[in-house]
C-alpha cells in the first residue's frame, strides 16, 4: 500500500520536510551525529517546509551543535527560531531557555579568570 501512495498521490512539502526531521531524530539515536545533522539542515533547506518543523529541525541542529562545542552555531539557529513570525510557542520557549543556558556558558568562559586572593 505505501508503494502505491508514494507513486499515485504527490508528496507534500511538509510531509516531506517532516520525513527529513524524523531521519535526522532516528539517525540521532542511532548516535550518528553527522548523518542527523544532515537530515535536519535538509529539512531546514527543504522548499516551502512549513515553520513548525524548520523550527524543530533546528531546535535539534542547535542541540548537536551544542554537544560538538560548536556554540556560535548553536546560537544562531536558536535565535532564528526566536525571531521566527509564527507563533510556536512550545518550540520557542524551549529555544529561549537553551539560548539563555549558552549565552550564560559561552560568557562565563569568556570571562578573564581572576586570581584567587588569600
Amino acid at each position: 500500500m505505501n508503494l502505491f501512495r508514494r507513486w499515485f498521490w504527490p508528496r507534500s512539502s511538509r510531509n516531506e520536510a517532516l520525513s527529513l526531521y524524523k531521519l535526522g531524530m532516528a539517525r540521532a539515536e542511532k548516535e550518528d551525529p553527522m548523518g542527523a545533522m544532515d537530515a535536519y539542515t535538509s529539512a531546514i533547506e527543504h522548499a516551502n517546509a512549513p515553520d513548525d518543523v524548520k523550527a524543530m529541525a533546528l531546535y535539534n541542529r542547535a542541540l548537536l551543535y551544542a554537544a560538538g562545542g560548536n556554540t556560535d552555531k548553536a546560537l544562531a539557529d536558536l535565535q532564528a527560531i526566536v525571531k521566527m513570525p509564527t507563533p510556536l510557542r512550545g518550540v520557542k520557549q524551549a529555544a529561549k531557555r537553551r539560548l539563555e543556558r549558552l549565552q550564560h556558558r559561552q560568557d562565563a568562559t569568556e570571562r578573564p579568570v581572576r586570581p584567587a586572593t588569600s
